[in-house]
């Protein structure tokens, strides 16, 4: 198996069965000294797995499987999937709706047929950094 991609995969690959970061670092800790790895290696998958658990990777990565689309590898591309295929109101997101318009005109046409969903312009950035901090809090 080639390098893990998601936390998942790197639990199946190194036969990892907490869910708890600690728990896991000290399993893989023990796996290491099972199969004689460096201190070198182990510091690498260490990094790894610490990456591949961080709540922001796990939170970008759920909202990209709610609007149907496939997880990325890293924070910088489950962001990029996000701002390029997703369309949705913010206020949809906040209520764990997730509807994704596929195209900003879809999006206009949405948010027209429901204004109540709509959020004024001057406070569409400030709302929408709102939902996301407040879902990974």
């Amino acid at each position: 198996m080639k390098k893990p991609q998601t936390l998942d995969e790197f639990k199946n690959k190194y036969s990892l069965k907490s869910v708890d970061l600690d728990d896991l670092v000290l399993e893989l800790q023990e796996y290491s000294k099972k199969n004689n790895w460096k201190e070198e290696t182990f510091i690498n998958r260490l990094k790894l797995l610490q990456k591949l658990h961080r709540p922001l990777f796990i939170r970008l990565n759920k909202w990209l499987i709610a609007f149907g689309l496939p997880t990325e590898h890293t924070i910088t591309r489950a962001r990029k999937s996000l701002e390029k295929n997703v369309y949705a109101s913010v206020i949809d997101v906040k209520e764990n709706n997730y509807y994704n318009c596929k195209t900003k005109t879809e999006l206009v046409k949405y948010l027209n047929k429901n204004p109540h969903k709509c959020v004024k312009r001057q406070y569409a950035k400030d709302e929408g950094y709102r939902v996301f901090l407040e879902t990974l809090g």
